[in-house]
């Protein structure tokens, strides 16, 4: 589908923002309601926000439409159609639950774009950069509308008008002819995303994603009605029931009915609409109120009705008595307090039923619910209906289990000098503590053991039991290693060789990061060296420190200063008397790099002239290259002063 290429970057540009769930938080604050819309983040990942006063849940619907390969663009709400753009072609796919389901592929025939709508009419209108389009799925047909003089960054129709986010700030799209559509709130520049929401069952409100930033706006004022809000998740399209410009219908979802507590033959009805407005009324035989409860009936039949601003809608329903029902309750435990702390799960077959809750301890708890870290024997938890009654007691046994040891696994350190280290082990995987001195830890090993005996403590939630462990003498059961050093001098190295009780077959030295022979002599000047002796294993056996001593070596030595001025002193630069080197080569230069004197007889000095003429006064730099007695190959420079 070439058309959704260009429009990866133009999104990735645009959506930077982050999730309207915490705006819409804000600005609902002061009502009592939820309600729902889905958003798509960069990576096609959709998700539907739950917003409820200031805080909002967020739930991730399983695609299994989408390959790994694929990512979602544009996301629209139709009725009970969701609709969204990959790189596959245009999907249509209906919503159970958290998962999106009876997906079905449109054709790759569709130009798609960063921004997907509908109208009341179920027709789809896409923004692909600066040219609009509608499709009429019915025909099977797209047609291309005109070009705006804006790119889209979302769509969504607000009382039958066609609006846009963009850089340039809301637009109102002229659908007669697009390149006449028109910036009508400037103050939302750069908005790249528009998402509706019920506010009434007559009002929809529109928030503009700006930046990192959500703002509310006023389209039929044309204006910026709230501050901006942060907002912290990624959102690149938005949508919603509303977003075609209708106002939420009523649905009734569910009516429940519990007893009274305490019992007394009467009971409570309660009216669900999952997607409540703050403008709801409830009706029940004539009594009215704002939260779809009516409490002190008598079994019976009974009128319900329920109104919005702008519909209302009503239903019967006949109550024989009100029975104090129960629930079926799922019950998994995990009681081997050995393998972990013991756990409880209550469960019921609806995962957010709210009819029933549990008492635990005095506290409360939902119905499907895991209590976690319990100590072995009985737990009693207490059901109680929507009213506070309690219907039904439940008795849940943990059971004790003993520490069961399976001995220990004692080893010499591989990388430490005849320490040892001890890993206690267990008939099963457990979650234990252990100590040994002063050390505890959940593993059970302990390193860096000296020789001698050792008690072990092992505890568990329920048990506590104790292990001997013997760490040997493993100095004693190494072969014994000794060396010969032999000292260096001026004209020789000297050298190291060890030495081994037994068969030195496989064992190593290591000096300076080579690995040589165990029976390998070693040449060495005059210094300190560290050996390491490695068994056939590959394991440390001990370290060695040996000491070369040697005899001092004659150094060359020049004076830094001389003054050829012919008063019998220091007239000469030269090797201090007594210096004889080899192959000797002496250089002078002046400060621009220029020979002025050179010699091969360490006996022959400079006298501060250069072909036979006085040198000016000032540094000069010299170079010697020499061997010495010690048969070294040495380089010295340097720089002396001359002096009249």
């Amino acid at each position: 589908m070439p058309q959704l290429c260009k429009l990866v970057s133009l999104r990735r540009l645009l959506r930077l923002f982050k999730y309207t769930a915490i705006v819409m938080g804000v600005f609902f604050s002061s009502h009592l309601f939820a309600q729902s819309f889905y958003v798509v983040n960069p990576v096609g990942v959709i998700s539907r926000l739950t917003l409820k006063n200031s805080t909002y849940t967020q739930q991730i619907i399983t695609n299994p439409c989408l390959s790994e390969f694929r990512t979602v663009y544009s996301i629209a709400i139709y009725k009970n159609y969701f609709y969204y753009f990959d790189f596959n072609g245009l999907i249509r796919a209906t919503i159970v639950g958290n998962e999106l389901t009876n997906c079905e592929n449109l054709g790759k025939g569709y130009v798609g774009g960063e921004a997907l709508t509908v109208d009341q009419n179920g027709i789809l209108y896409v923004a692909n950069g600066y040219n609009l389009y509608k499709i009429d799925l019915a025909a099977k047909s797209q047609i291309k509308i005109g070009t705006m003089p804006y790119s889209g960054g979302d769509l969504l129709f607000y009382k039958d008008e066609l609006y846009m986010a963009s850089y340039g700030g809301i637009v109102k799209v002229n659908l007669a002819d697009p390149s006449q559509s028109r910036i009508v709130i400037p103050e939302a520049r750069n908005a790249s995303g528009l998402v509706s929401a019920a506010y009434s069952g007559s009002k929809n409100k529109v928030y503009a994603l700006v930046g990192v930033t959500a703002v509310e706006i006023d389209l039929d004022n044309y204006k910026v009605v709230s501050q901006p809000i942060e907002i912290d998740v990624d959102v690149v399209d938005g949508a919603s029931a509303v977003e075609d410009g209708e106002f939420l219908k009523i649905q009734i979802d569910s009516i429940r009915q519990y007893p009274d507590c305490p019992y007394t033959g009467k009971g409570t009805i309660e009216v669900i609409c999952e997607n409540k407005l703050p403008d709801y009324t409830f009706e029940l035989n004539g009594v009215t109120n704002n939260t779809g409860i009516f409490t002190g009936l008598s079994p019976g039949t009974f009128q319900i009705k329920v109104r919005s601003s702008a519909e209302e809608k009503d239903t019967v329903i006949t109550v024989p008595r009100f029975m104090r029902l129960k629930p079926p309750i799922n019950i998994t435990t995990s009681d081997d307090l050995c393998v972990a702390p013991g756990q409880i799960t209550l469960t019921t077959d609806a995962a957010n039923d709210t009819s029933y809750s549990i008492k635990y301890n005095n506290a409360i708890y939902s119905v499907n619910h895991s209590y976690t870290n319990l100590k072995a024997g009985n737990h009693q938890f207490i059901v109680l209906n929507k009213a506070g009654c309690e219907i039904d007691t439940i008795n849940v046994l943990l059971h004790k289990c003993a520490i069961q040891l399976d001995g220990a696994d004692v080893q010499q350190e591989c990388n430490l000098i005849f320490k040892g280290s001890v890993q206690i082990k267990t008939k099963a995987t457990a979650v234990y503590t252990y100590k040994l001195g002063d050390t505890t830890n959940q593993t059970g090993i302990f390193n860096g053991l000296d020789k001698g005996n050792y008690k072990v403590t092992i505890t568990s939630a329920d048990d506590t039991t104790q292990m001997d462990v013997i760490i040997p003498d493993y100095a004693a059961l190494s072969p014994v290693i000794s060396y010969n050093a032999t000292k260096a001098n001026c004209e020789t190295t000297g050298s190291v060789k060890f030495n081994l009780t037994g068969d030195a077959t496989g064992y190593t030295i290591k000096l300076d990061g080579q690995v040589y022979p165990f029976l390998h002599e070693f040449k060495l000047y005059g210094g300190t060296y560290s050996f390491t002796v490695i068994k056939p294993d590959g394991c440390l056996l001990n370290l060695y420190t040996v000491t070369i001593t040697s005899e001092a070596c004659d150094d060359l030595f020049l004076p830094n200063t001389f003054t050829p001025n012919g008063d019998g002193i220091n007239d000469i630069f030269k090797l201090e008397a007594g210096d004889t080197p080899d192959n000797f080569k002496f250089r002078i230069y002046n400060r621009y790099g220029v020979l002025v004197f050179s010699s091969v007889n360490s006996h022959v000095g400079w006298d501060g002239k250069s072909k036979g003429k006085p040198v000016p006064v000032g540094v000069y730099y010299w170079t010697a290259t020499y061997v010495d007695n010690g048969r070294r190959s040495l380089e010295k420079s340097g720089y002396v002063t001359l002096i009249r």
